[in-house]
């Protein structure tokens, strides 16, 4: 994941392929652009929303199943702000005026995550993260995502292993054994990241 969420544009792609990463649940996500759209009609010229060189966006809208996810994301090295998680928010109730607003909707629950490097310092940002995560406005770390990554794998391995026990396969067992590997691995750098904050 480190290599690949460098510029926002990439992150948009990487998070589209592995939204699982934000909440195991998601399997499958639609990519809904129409509420991009709706969100850069709304706000594209009073809130800065992050349009790249490229034309893209800093956010997302991913549905799943009911539920309509506004996903901000925030530049890895900037940390988030007050002003950014009142961004999201006046996202998050945007939308929710748009899905409450439309019978037609198979949404029925708008959910906001702001992902970024860290949070800033300052003593009011905690107490806005605690009242947004009562209104389903989450905020999480890049490490956060990629944690939750490694707790996944680390059960799919169980998985594997117990079918390498249980059936001898070799191509399982190496499989296995490289995975085991690369989880190894990517807990020592988030370990040495920590350490050095």
């Amino acid at each position: 994941m480190d290599e690949e969420v460098k510029e926002v544009p990439t992150l948009h792609k990487f998070l589209k392929r592995n939204s699982w990463l934000l909440d195991p649940r998601w399997n499958y996500v639609d990519d809904e652009v129409q509420y991009e759209s709706e969100l850069i009609e709304e706000f594209g010229d009073q809130v800065d929303i992050g349009i790249e060189e490229g034309g893209q966006i800093d956010f997302i809208c991913l549905g799943y199943g009911a539920t309509l996810n506004v996903i901000e994301l925030k530049r890895p090295g900037n940390p988030v702000s007050r002003k950014d998680l009142n961004q999201i928010a006046r996202y998050v109730d945007y939308i929710r005026t748009i899905v409450g607003n439309d019978p037609q909707s198979s949404y029925k629950n708008v959910v906001g995550y702001l992902i970024g490097d860290r949070l800033s310092r300052r003593s009011d940002v905690m107490p806005l993260i605690q009242r947004h995560e009562r209104d389903q406005i989450y905020f999480k770390t890049f490490r956060d995502c990629k944690r939750q990554a490694l707790q996944i794998y680390k059960k799919f391995i169980e998985i594997l292993k117990k079918k390498a026990e249980r059936t001898g396969d070799q191509r399982i067992s190496e499989g296995l054994e490289r995975l085991r590997k690369g989880v190894s691995e990517t807990e020592e750098k988030i370990a040495t990241e920590s350490e050095k904050e």
